[in-house]
């Protein structure tokens, strides 16, 4: 049975935290906001390869106050490499749950299985916010929400012809 260690634990946590940035769960939150996701993509990481690819103090997706205030365990108004070290670590000790030091592949997966549980409640509060009649229930209209298909049709239409290229698909 294979075990993982902090090191690699942590490498996963970041691998996987930046492939989720470019997954569904960006799309369905970005969904609401104009423009195709992919523009709103590219607008955020303009010029990130002229500063090496890095976001320089940037924080994808989400509340700025609630990260930093998880962050900042004593609650003065700054983070220390301690307090940083040990919320970078606190995943990897809450999913050990035999202590060793080391995760178990079964000690991953649960820890996987409940992020993603996590992950897919707060997806489907967004989902369910478009309820707009509160009926509990989402029509096609509610789910497409200001991304119908006409919008959407009309937003890479460039000439306004009524009718779409390939090129025309492809610039979206």
């Amino acid at each position: 049975m294979a075990n993982i260690s902090l090191t690699k634990f942590a490498g996963i946590v970041a691998l996987i935290a930046a492939t989720s940035l470019v997954g569904i769960g960006v799309a369905l939150a970005d969904s609401d906001n104009n423009g195709s996701d992919g523009e709103r993509y590219a607008s955020h990481h303009k010029g990130d390869k002229d500063r090496g690819g890095r976001h320089h103090g940037k924080m994808h997706g989400g509340n700025y106050e609630e990260r930093f205030a998880t962050l900042d365990a004593d609650g003065d108004g700054s983070v220390t490499i301690e307090e940083f070290e040990a919320a970078v670590r606190k995943p990897f000790e809450e999913a050990d749950t035999n202590g060793d030091g080391m995760l178990s592949r079964e000690e991953l997966a649960a820890m996987l299985a409940e992020k993603q549980s996590n992950r897919m409640e707060k997806m489907l509060d967004r989902m369910m916010s478009r309820d707009e009649n509160d009926d509990g229930m989402l029509s096609a209209e509610e789910l497409a929400g200001k991304r119908s298909p006409s919008k959407m049709f009309e937003h890479m239409d460039d000439n306004d012809d009524g009718m779409l290229t390939l090129e025309e698909m492809q610039h979206r």
